[in-house]
């Protein structure tokens, strides 16, 4: 089954653009804040998932969160691209953040779903490798394998 069946647009908006997020046609996605206050009030809102919601220093998701998440049907949305920008400590502390949010989406029921977060054709990658994301921050093959087709599939049904 492929995605042509869907006519579903996606809409990445910025977490300081939440206003502008709203459509009942798209598929919304919001890029996480730094801030705890305001990814709270991302999660509120009528968006389909929340994109990266861990740093290298500031604290991640916790349980209450993910759990209003789950209950507003909200996704969370993992990039390859942020593990690949990061260097250094930086990379390891994301690593460590990452495993946590997997960890705690999975007790919570929150689904998650593997990206590469390309925005041209050089970030592309190929399943293979988002798979082994998964892996390394905590998920079974067969979950990061589900996480790359059912959870994509679920999100352009709810809209188209």
């Amino acid at each position: 089954m492929g995605f042509s069946e869907f006519p579903v647009g996606i809409k990445v908006v910025e977490h300081t653009d939440i206003d502008k997020a709203y459509s009942k046609e798209d598929l919304v996605f919001v890029r996480a804040s730094n801030s705890l206050d305001k990814n709270k009030k991302i999660i509120r809102l009528p968006v389909d998932g929340i994109i990266d919601p861990f740093f290298p220093k500031a604290k991640s998701f916790d349980t209450g969160m993910l759990n209003i998440a789950r209950d507003n049907n909200i996704v969370i949305v993992i990039t390859l691209t942020k593990f690949l920008e990061a260097r250094g400590v930086g990379r390891a502390r994301l690593v460590v953040n990452g495993r946590r949010l997997v960890n705690l989406a999975n007790k919570s029921g929150v689904s998650v779903l593997l990206t590469t977060g390309a925005m041209n054709r050089f970030q592309l990658r190929v399943p293979l490798q988002l798979i082994s994301l998964g892996v390394i921050l905590g998920m079974t093959p067969n979950r990061a394998k589900w996480s790359l087709s059912k959870i994509p599939e679920s999100l352009a049904r709810r809209k188209g």
